[in-house]
């Protein structure tokens, strides 16, 4: 498509006016494209953004004696309130699960920190993609 816009745009004075017009439509639809671009990545920004602010605000409430760590106990404890609860399952995440997903995110100190939390659970959220897929395939064999 660039091809084009630089043919039209390189030969448009040796070129019908019919032509031109058409030279113009594609300059304007690569120009359209590349706006959706921008415009899509702003809000998968905000999107990420704002998913990064509900997930502080759960680690904050679930860190009960304020350390900035969450224990076994502190995250089992903060299953019994259903406000928490419901945030784990709008992330997809059923509370019977929870302590898989402590272990998944523990690096093997029996607590998870802000950095665990927030990088495992965003590398958990939304459907595995193809390359994670391969990757693990390539490390069974």
């Amino acid at each position: 498509m660039v091809l084009a816009v630089f043919l039209c745009l390189h030969c448009h004075c040796s070129v019908c006016p019919h032509e031109l017009s058409d030279c113009k439509i594609v300059e304007n639809a690569v120009s359209n494209a590349r706006n959706d671009e921008e415009t899509q990545l702003r809000l998968r920004n905000q999107k990420k953004s704002h998913e990064l602010v509900h997930l502080k605000a759960l680690f904050t409430l679930m860190d009960a004696d304020g350390d900035g760590t969450l224990s076994w106990d502190e995250f089992e404890c903060s299953l019994s309130d259903p406000d928490i609860c419901d945030k784990w399952r709008l992330m997809d995440i059923e509370p019977d699960e929870c302590q898989k997903l402590f272990r998944l995110l523990d690096t093997g100190d029996g607590t998870i920190d802000s950095d665990e939390f927030f990088e495992g659970l965003s590398k958990m959220k939304g459907a595995a993609q193809s390359k994670d897929v391969f990757a693990l395939r390539r490390q069974r064999t």
